[in-house]
């Protein structure tokens, strides 16, 4: 009885993460012999586990990244142009909130699925990302004109932001 009321106080505090690792622990004689601090301690590292992995999901998701591409993936051949340096340095992603980024080159060359990647970093930082291509922003510019709006998304996009309060990852450099 007292373990049935322990999970349902676990799931009204929302903490599933550790209602799970719980589940667990009491299912694994091998648990049994650890401490009580080491099993409390592995309950608190599974709840924070769960959060973070939902809070990156969730960045994830808002941020409408057009491919699923990662730093680690990044390919420097030579004939690609890319510097490694300039591309770890905006890994870092000290830049955002402070410049913006352009990224350009020829067609087929990556400018997207590179962007994509230092978005997804910047996620993994904790930072909220939006991607827009540049035709797709301007478009937005040209509907808030149209509809007085202007403003508004002018300060949010000043502010790293769209007009939904979102914000881009910014900065100005050069890849190549």
């Amino acid at each position: 009885m007292l373990i049935k009321n322990t999970m349902e106080s676990l799931a009204t505090l929302r903490l599933h993460g550790m209602a799970e690792a719980f589940e667990r622990q009491r299912a694994s004689s091998s648990l049994q012999d650890l401490s009580f601090e080491d099993r409390f301690s592995m309950l608190v590292d599974a709840e924070i586990s769960r959060r973070e992995s939902g809070r990156m999901a969730r960045l994830l998701k808002s941020a409408r990244l057009k491919v699923s591409a990662t730093p680690e993936d990044v390919d420097f051949r030579a004939e690609r142009g890319l510097d490694k340096r300039k591309f770890s340095t905006l890994l870092n992603c000290d830049w955002i909130g402070k410049q913006h980024l352009v990224v350009t080159g020829p067609t087929g060359v990556g400018k997207t699925w590179l962007t994509c990647a230092l978005g997804h970093q910047a996620i993994r930082k904790g930072m909220p990302v939006l991607y827009r291509r540049f035709s797709k922003l301007l478009e937005e510019f040209e509907v808030c004109r149209a509809d007085g709006s202007l403003p508004k998304l002018r300060g949010a996009v000043g502010k790293g932001a769209d007009a939904e309060g979102r914000i881009h990852a910014q900065a100005v450099q050069t890849l190549g």
